[in-house]
């Protein structure tokens, strides 16, 4: 006859929250009786506690792992091949949640989890229009990022608009940070092709003349392959020859 209500059987099973003794009595079939007794001792199970520094992280980033136990000398387990080490670092790819097992000397096991949320990077564009201009010309910077929300600095002190408005005076490269509400970062370039404007020289021979004659009026470029028009009707040719009746001034182009 077992204590604790467990009955008359010779073989009984118990699951006690604490340490118990149970005793029982034996009675032979004269009535004696003899009894022991027998304690079964409880170790408590280890609270286990996971956390993430940071928990948030931008994708490229890392997170630090910690663990810890209210029992003294548990050892611990990571998921995903992250060891026995109390403290790791992960670089996820993706929100991952990670688990931990600790066990304590006498075996006993808690378990924890803690997850790393991992934000992705934006992709930026930059576009000019146009692409291409002539000295003292503008062109209109555009940026764009694929997340909603984006804010943007641009390189040059161009300030934080996402349409900037630039007149370069030599070909420039112009860079545009965008940046998430979660603080994740990137960056685009584009750049502007500034063309130098051509000094034109005309010429006139003879530049006077008597009523009645003619003159060759000449043009010339320092960049090869520039293209000419004259005023008056004159005509695309860079050498052409007039005849004016009075003192005339023609320009080119």
């Amino acid at each position: 006859n077992w204590s604790n209500g467990l009955g008359t059987n010779s073989n009984v099973t118990v699951s006690p929250t604490t340490t118990t003794t149970y005793s029982v009595t034996g009675t032979t079939s004269e009535g004696c009786t003899g009894t022991a007794a027998v304690t079964v001792t409880v170790h408590p199970l280890p609270t286990i506690t996971a956390t993430a520094n940071p928990a948030e992280i931008c994708l490229g980033e890392s997170s630090e792992l910690m663990v810890s136990s209210d029992i003294t000398g548990t050892t611990f387990i990571w998921s995903n091949s992250l060891g026995t080490n109390p403290n790791v670092t992960v670089s996820p790819t993706t929100t991952t949640t990670y688990s931990v097992t600790g066990t304590t000397n006498e075996g006993c096991t808690g378990t924890a989890s803690v997850t790393v949320t991992v934000h992705p990077l934006p992709t930026i564009t930059a576009t000019a229009n146009p692409s291409e201009i002539c000295l003292n010309e503008s062109s209109d910077l555009t940026s764009s990022s694929d997340i909603t929300g984006s804010t943007f600095n641009w390189s040059n002190s161009l300030g934080t608009n996402p349409n900037v408005t630039v007149s370069p005076t030599t070909t420039t490269t112009y860079s545009v940070t965008g940046t998430t509400n979660e603080g994740c970062t990137g960056t685009a370039a584009v750049t502007v092709t500034v063309h130098p404007l051509p000094t034109i020289t005309a010429t006139a021979n003879p530049a006077e003349i008597c009523l009645g004659e003619s003159s060759d009026l000449m043009v010339s470029s320092d960049i090869p392959g520039t293209t000419f028009s004259w005023s008056n009707g004159l005509g695309t040719n860079p050498n052409v020859t007039v005849s004016p009746t009075t003192t005339t001034t023609y320009s080119v182009t």
